[in-house]
């Protein structure tokens, strides 16, 4: 019996369809390439995640841009007597 080299083995959920790619002649423990496709409902979840993170680093960015007054404050307290 000939034993393979090059196989696929796919892997499916309710979220994710995953195809990895193995070459035994190239890598003996594991896969050499991996091809992941997700349910359009997930992909939208990650889009607004993102959008909402880069939001909040911009409000971040715009507040921290702005100039702040430092007053000078006086440590000369003078002599006690």
């Amino acid at each position: 019996m000939e034993s393979k080299t090059k196989f696929t083995r796919t892997y499916t959920s309710d979220t994710s369809t995953s195809i990895w790619y193995y070459d035994l002649n190239k890598f003996k423990n594991g896969p050499v390439k991996v091809e992941i496709e997700y349910a359009p409902s997930v992909l939208e979840s990650i889009y607004k995640i993102k959008k909402e993170k880069k939001k909040k680093v911009k409000t971040v960015k715009q507040t921290s841009t702005k100039k702040t007054t430092k007053k000078k404050v006086n440590t000369n307290l003078g002599r006690f007597i």
